[in-house]
């Protein structure tokens, strides 16, 4: 029964701040979306410049934390983010354009922070809600 709880409490929070940010977003939506696509604002230079790039380096520490959880090793639970490093490095040399160069340095960074990070934990404590 204590999981219940635990899980309509975790229920409860996400619908509450579901209906509050709806209304937030349903009041803004139109001056968020004008702020974003300016180019003279730095949402609109940002999204010029980088794009999907932080979102390219958020599937990469995803995927880094599902598919190391899946190893019982702490080392071998690395091995996915090694190899994320190794496909950013590939972008840079072997593409070379300026927006794989973007993406393959967001890899790097973001799954060596990743690494460094959790190099003692053990990746399956992640993988639960």
């Amino acid at each position: 029964m204590k999981d219940w709880s635990g899980i309509t409490k975790i229920i409860l929070v996400a619908l509450i701040s579901w209906v509050i940010l709806a209304l937030i977003f349903g009041f803004y939506d139109l001056t968020i979306s004008i702020a974003v696509v300016d180019e003279a604002s730095i949402w609109g230079i940002f999204g010029a410049d980088y794009g999907e790039t932080p979102g390219y380096a958020l599937i990469a520490l995803a995927l880094g934390t599902l598919l190391g959880s899946l190893f019982t090793s702490l080392k071998l639970q690395k091995i996915p983010a090694y190899v994320g490093i190794i496909v950013g490095i590939l972008f840079i040399l072997l593409i070379g354009d300026e927006s794989y160069t973007k993406t393959g340095w967001s890899l790097i960074i973001s799954l060596t922070i990743f690494v460094i990070v959790t190099w003692n934990k053990d990746l399956k404590n992640y993988r639960k809600i």
